[in-house]
């Protein structure tokens, strides 16, 4: 009689406990109490208070948020979440297979329990009842199968909370619709989550059916993307010369023509779009505005790197068709356009976010800088200073970048240039093209560039030694000075280094030697980069 109390006791608790509020904390901890609030930036929990900012999610006794920093710790909280529902039921299920005398599906469900952060303790004291059970021995009870049954559905658990909280933002709002897509990505046949799907997805969607339908409006509907309409001219070349399933579309600046369905990768091609127009205007907003009328980022999106590699969409033979094997995209200033793919593996991806950043820096300091007109622009393949055109792309290209929140960070302390420079600083000086030479070069002089020739370096950020050619070494030797420029002394130099932009582009040779533009000779501001960079692998920070 005492056992069943105690056992009751615990439900009791337990039943309690599930119907008060519950904070998750970012080392997996969970709280709850009845009067659990959210006041500011602190978690009350009664006379505890708690900085939010060690918290994932808060949510109130019936599941509704109450607050949460973003959508990436919210589905990270109710992972913890999850794992603890998955943990109690294990264990009673557990404890429930051994009265019905079923001591192997007793163990599996201990050692879920465990999985999931079952106490030692606890853990012990079923193992020693199963290993009772076992010599005792004796027939199963015919309830085993039901229970076999629930423990079937344990792998389901995360999925159908992700569901269940999806459902209740059905009615209102927030992040719904997020949440039903992590769920089914989970467990894409999840009855409740197709159900669900089922609802909210439009009843006819002309690009497929309700899960590419989710994709494409998290992904592009939410940005404010739009179809371009059938007559737009670029999407009757690209049909014409291309794909004649190509459709557009458009989202502010950027104009996408492509074939690719997946909302996922159109949603990343137009939030790299927004982002990089975004942190590039907000360089230039300083200058005296000459452009009024900016032209839009066009992009073709392709859905391969071979199809990259096959065809420009536009019927035009690559004028250097070699030179695409080691692009990950590229901008053509006679068509006015930039040409991309990504990749959706996580490790790709972030390869593809420095290509796409890249090349659309090209793209908007040529089409959508306000600090010159296109008539203006007077750049020469003979003019020196062509650094500052790879440097400059290149330095952005470095940056940490949060495609979803829209925001951009310009230091980045494993940024490859920086760590390039101090390397080869080290272990093989005389592979570093000279600083003078650097800052001199001319884009026709550029181009003849030794892209054979290796140097080994050692790698600070990652296992084993890398090899760069000459034409790398340019590019991060050139990354490097916008670093120093930007960075060092303050942001003494930054914005020199953009009066450099400006005046390359419209063509001002005079002022394009480092002494006149920086105050420093060639040498001494290379002396300044390689100082820089040794500062930065010793710890040096941009103070904030």
């Amino acid at each position: 009689m005492r056992t069943e109390l105690r056992v009751l006791a615990v439900l009791l608790f337990l039943a309690l406990a599930a119907h008060a509020g519950v904070a998750v904390g970012r080392d997996g901890a969970i709280l709850r109490g009845p009067d659990l609030s959210v006041d500011g930036t602190q978690l009350s929990l009664g006379e505890e208070r708690l900085p939010l900012e060690g918290i994932y999610l808060v949510e109130s006794d019936d599941g509704t948020l109450l607050w949460t920093s973003d959508l990436t710790a919210r589905l990270r909280g109710y992972e913890f979440l999850a794992r603890e529902l998955v943990r109690d039921r294990a264990a009673d299920l557990a404890s429930r297979a051994i009265r019905a005398r079923a001591p192997l599906l007793a163990g599996d469900l201990v050692e879920v329990a465990e999985r999931n952060g079952l106490a030692a303790r606890d853990a012990s004291r079923l193992e020693e009842k199963i290993e009772k059970l076992r010599k005792r021995g004796g027939a199963t009870k015919p309830e085993v199968a039901a229970l076999a049954a629930a423990a079937s559905d344990l792998p389901r658990t995360h999925v159908r909370l992700l569901v269940s909280r999806a459902r209740r933002e059905r009615i209102n709002g927030g992040d719904g619709l997020e949440v039903l897509r992590a769920a089914l990505r989970l467990d894409p046949s999840f009855p409740d989550g197709l159900a669900l799907l089922e609802e909210v997805a439009p009843k006819q969607f002309r690009l497929g059916e309700g899960r590419i339908w989710l994709d494409w409006h998290l992904e592009v509907e939410a940005r404010g993307g739009q179809l371009l309409p059938e007559d737009h001219i670029e999407l009757k070349k690209a049909r014409a010369y291309w794909r004649h399933d190509a459709f557009g579309i458009e989202c502010g600046p950027i104009q996408i023509v492509t074939g690719v369905r997946e909302g996922k990768v159109v949603g990343r091609a137009i939030a790299v779009g927004l982002l990089v127009d975004r942190a590039l205007a907000s360089l230039f907003e300083g200058f005296p505005v000459q452009r009024r009328h900016p032209l839009p980022l066009r992009i073709f999106l392709f859905s391969s790197k071979a199809e990259y590699r096959s065809t420009s969409g536009t019927g035009r033979e690559y004028y250097d068709p070699a030179r695409l094997k080691w692009t990950a995209g590229h901008y053509s200033p006679a068509e006015g356009l930039s040409r991309l793919f990504w990749e959706t593996h996580p490790d790709a991806e972030r390869r593809m976010l420095g290509a796409c950043v890249h090349e659309l820096t090209h793209h908007w300091l040529r089409e959508r800088n306000p600090s010159y007109a296109l008539n203006q622009i007077r750049r020469r393949a003979d003019s020196p200073g062509f650094w500052i055109v790879e440097g400059f792309a290149t330095f952005m290209e470095q940056g940490v970048y949060d495609l979803d929140a829209q925001t951009w960070e310009l230091f980045n302390e494993r940024g490859r240039s920086l760590d390039m420079i101090e390397a080869l600083k080290r272990s093989s000086p005389k592979s570093l093209i000279a600083w003078p030479r650097l800052y001199g070069l001319s884009q026709k002089r550029f181009l003849a560039l030794d892209r054979e020739r290796k140097a080994p370096y050692a790698r600070r950020w990652s296992l084993g030694f890398g090899k760069v050619s000459e034409v790398r070494i340019f590019y991060d030797q050139a990354a490097a000075t916008c670093q120093y420029l930007f960075h060092a002394e303050q942001g003494k130099h930054r914005q020199a280094l953009l009066n450099y932009v400006v005046d390359y582009y419209t063509g001002k040779a005079e002022r394009l030697d480092p002494s006149v533009a920086f105050g420093l000779t060639a040498e001494e501001l290379g002396t300044k980069v390689e100082e820089f960079a040794h500062a930065v692998a010793r710890g040096w920070r941009p103070s904030k």
